[in-house]
């Protein structure tokens, strides 16, 4: 997984800051399993929140982004 790559996962929750791996494969043009490891490594730095409740189709949230819409 690369930076680049990293980042472009990063970018695609601006326009869908709930999404699942393979929303973001299908946005990217990564495999999702590309895709989900750096939405993983996201989540483990804070920047993205995971459901942990689901294995499969698992979502994942821009919490910030999301509350800052929402006070608008």
């Amino acid at each position: 997984m690369s930076n680049r790559d990293t980042k472009k996962v990063w970018l695609s929750t601006f326009s869908n800051p709930i999404t699942t791996a393979k929303g973001v494969s299908n946005i990217t043009e990564n495999h999702q399993s590309t895709v989900k490891k750096a939405l993983d490594y996201l989540v483990n730095i804070g920047l993205l929140d995971k459901d942990k409740t689901t294995k499969r189709n698992v979502k994942y949230y821009n919490y910030d982004l999301l509350r800052i819409i929402s006070q608008n």
